[in-house]
């Protein structure tokens, strides 16, 4: 089954932080919500109503009343994030080659300006806990 695609226009309401959104596939569906979170939750419950649990996993594409200033810083800052998601990845990948390579993870915090903790929660070390030795007596 393919997914369903929706159109939910948000505009602002009278009222302070409230905002009202309608689903443009189906103009009887409208909510509104104090606050954006509380609208984009209630316009999924809305469709949900009108076109059954399907609805649930529908891609619903947002239409916000942002300047057209706005709406490219907005597109430019996602294209950011996701190239420093990759690099972050690529990164981690090279720690981790290079600590197979017996690297130490001061070292590499060295190489990279970051804290020896920092590169220990990417790279975990591999080391075993040392063992007690037990004793007759214990």
């Amino acid at each position: 089954m393919t997914r369903k695609h929706y159109t939910a226009i948000f505009e602002r309401g009278d009222r302070p932080n409230q905002w009202l959104a309608s689903i443009k596939e189906l103009p009887e569906c409208h909510t509104f919500g104090r606050g954006l979170a509380q609208t984009r939750a209630r316009i999924r419950e809305a469709l949900v109503l009108w076109e059954g649990a399907d609805a649930e996993s529908a891609d619903i594409v947002e239409v916000l009343p942002l300047p057209i200033a706005a709406k490219k810083v907005r597109e430019k800052l996602k294209d950011l994030h996701e190239q420093v998601q990759q690099a972050m990845q690529e990164r981690e990948d090279v720690l981790a080659c290079l600590r197979e390579q017996k690297w130490s993870v001061r070292d590499l915090a060295e190489v990279f300006e970051l804290s020896h903790q920092r590169i220990g929660q990417m790279v975990p070390t591999t080391r075993k806990p040392k063992r007690r030795r037990m004793t007759a007596s214990q």
